[in-house]
């Protein structure tokens, strides 16, 4: 399930509370209680932008890496299609 989350642009309303940066409206957040649901959000995320021509970093641990490109490949992306493309 992705979870999209803004946070305040605002300081603190109190001294008690820590201070958060401003968001991006083009910033998701995403919390995952397994690894399957963080490989399907991910490899959908990368897949929609590929197929849009929008570039994409992705610096992961090699496993969660080999499984992003697992998801790519079963929604029919090439990964070694686009240039510079490692892992």
């Amino acid at each position: 399930m992705y979870q999209h989350t803004s946070l305040p642009t605002d300081g603190p309303s109190d001294s008690n509370q820590a201070f958060t940066a401003p968001s991006r409206p083009d910033h998701g957040v995403h919390f995952y209680q397994d690894d399957a649901s963080l490989f399907g959000v991910v490899s959908e995320f990368l897949a929609v932008a590929l197929r849009a021509s929008q570039r994409v970093v992705v610096i992961a641990t090699e496993p969660h890496a080999r499984a992003f490109e697992s998801g790519l490949a079963a929604r029919q992306v090439d990964v070694d299609a686009g240039a510079g493309a490692t892992c």
